[in-house]
């Protein structure tokens, strides 16, 4: 399993009795993904059934919801289209903001999907949420 730091991109939890690189040690908050779709979903399993292979998916389906929606939807897109001033004009002071922290999100995305897919070799939940944001 590789470890991805995420550590200024992504609030991540550890775990004060275990080590750095040992599962369990670290992970982020809530996977955000419906367990009935997961369960009935007709089609190769988008979230590993073992624990130890399903961690990095879920870590970075909430480091998507978490991070990468955050900083490339909310504090982008959406201020784009919705924040005006009286006039009319684009208020930049989110954008701008974003705008510095984009070389290292899109860094760490490129080292994430290195092996095929986000954080894996194998399609998963992970790129269900990745995608859209990418495409918006």
């Amino acid at each position: 399993m590789t470890a991805w730091d995420l550590s200024g991109v992504i609030a991540t939890l550890t775990s004060p009795h275990s080590r750095r690189g040992h599962f369990p040690c670290e992970g982020t908050d809530a996977r955000g993904a419906d367990a009935s779709f997961i369960a009935t979903f007709d089609g190769p399993a988008l979230v590993p059934t073992d624990p130890k292979a399903a961690a990095p998916v879920n870590q970075w389906v909430a480091a998507t919801a978490g991070g990468v929606d955050q900083l490339l939807m909310r504090n982008y897109v959406v201020e784009y289209a919705f924040h005006k001033d009286e006039d009319g004009n684009v208020v930049r002071t989110k954008i701008d903001r974003a705008l510095k922290r984009f070389p290292r999100m899109f860094s760490m995305l490129e080292g994430a999907v290195a092996p095929g897919y986000l954080g894996s070799s194998d399609f998963s939940m992970a790129d269900c949420f990745l995608m859209p944001i990418l495409n918006a």
